[in-house]
């Protein structure tokens, strides 16, 4: 298994252009089934992952979600951490969490790491926190998932 192999070298060991190796894994239908086959037998046998970062610059979003608490240390939380995670494993998203204590540096970081990280929605469960958190998000189309909290334009939803 090789660490760092990159769909260039995928290209090289399967003799296609990378464009081709990028169609397959991608599944487009439009590559000839025995490229995307020889493609697929080289990715299992170097064991090549898929960079999600690269895949993220390129799509604008990652395959991730935020959820932002205010304590995680309330016996609240941990079920709906839980629910969130499984979730988001079933649908194949990753999930950043973050919990920001009631403290305006850490809200402000927690946003700016969504931001950063380009999740592809980001739920709230600061209960008083979060309006700093909905308009830095929503300001950079982030889709926003509140509680409890008035709902006020496209991006954001409340339940």
């Amino acid at each position: 298994m090789s660490d760092g192999l990159t769909l260039r070298e995928i290209a090289r060991l399967a003799k296609v252009s990378t464009a081709t190796v990028s169609r397959a894994i991608n599944r487009v239908p439009t590559v000839n089934p025995v490229l995307a086959r020889r493609i697929r037998k080289v990715i299992e046998k170097e064991g090549y992952f898929p960079n999600t970062n690269a895949r993220a610059l390129v799509r604008g979003r990652s395959r991730s979600l935020g959820l932002i608490v205010s304590e995680i240390t309330n016996p609240f939380f941990p079920e709906i951490v839980q629910t969130f995670a499984k979730l988001g494993a079933q649908h194949n998203y990753e999930i950043l969490l973050t919990s920001i204590d009631h403290d305006p540096r850490l809200l402000e970081m927690a946003a700016r790491q969504m931001i950063e990280r380009r999740v592809g929605g980001v739920a709230i469960l600061t209960f008083g926190d979060e309006l700093p958190l909905i308009d830095a998000l929503t300001a950079r189309n982030v889709p926003v998932f509140v509680v409890d909290a008035d709902s006020s334009g496209p991006l954001l939803k409340t339940v």
